[in-house]
C-alpha cells in the first residue's frame, strides 16, 4: 500500500471537536483557583473538547515539581498525577523545537485539527493572536475568556 494512504491519526479523530492545549501557566492557576477547567472551556466554546498538554509542558511541570518552591511544586505534582490517570492526553512535538512557546505556537499552526492554546502568558497570547489562532484565559475566579486571532491585530 502507497505511504499517503495510510492513516494519519490527527485526521481519524478530527470529529471529537476542538483540541484545547494546555500551558503550563494556565494549568498551574486553574490548580491556584480550583478552577475545573475542562467543563468550563466545553461551556464556553459551546462545543465538544479535547485538553492535551505537549511534551515540552511536561517536562517543565516535571522540572518545577522537583525544583520549585513549596506551592508551585505541590501544584506540579497534583498536574503530574492528573496527567498520569489519563485525564489530559499528552502529545508528542517535533524534536529542534528551543521552548515550550515556540512548540506550542508550531503544533498549532502545523495540525489539521481546530486547535485552541489555553494561556495566562500575555506575550504568548500576543503572539499566537497574530498568527491567527484562538487564545484561551484565566480571567478571574472560575471564568475564562477567549480570545480570537482577529482581536490581537496591530492598529
Amino acid at each position: 500500500m502507497a505511504t499517503h494512504r495510510i492513516r494519519n491519526t490527527e485526521v481519524r479523530t478530527s470529529s471529537t471537536g476542538l483540541l484545547v492545549l494546555l500551558d503550563t501557566s494556565f494549568v498551574l492557576t486553574c490548580l491556584r483557583q480550583r478552577l475545573d477547567y475542562e467543563p468550563a472551556l466545553q461551556e464556553l466554546l459551546h462545543t465538544r473538547v479535547s485538553v492535551a498538554i505537549i511534551d515540552g509542558v511536561m517536562l517543565e511541570l516535571q522540572r518545577l515539581a522537583r525544583v520549585g518552591k513549596w506551592n508551585t511544586s505541590s501544584l506540579a505534582r497534583i498536574a503530574l498525577d492528573i496527567v498520569a490517570r489519563g485525564a489530559i492526553e499528552l502529545v508528542d512535538t517535533p524534536l529542534g523545537v528551543p521552548d515550550t512557546d515556540t512548540s506550542l505556537l508550531t503544533f498549532a499552526l502545523g495540525t489539521r485539527r481546530e486547535t485552541a492554546i489555553a494561556t495566562v502568558d500575555s506575550d504568548l497570547r500576543k503572539l499566537l493572536g497574530l498568527n491567527g489562532l484562538t487564545v484561551i484565559s484565566p480571567r478571574s475566579h472560575s471564568k475564562l475568556t477567549v480570545f480570537r486571532g482577529s482581536r490581537f491585530r496591530p492598529l
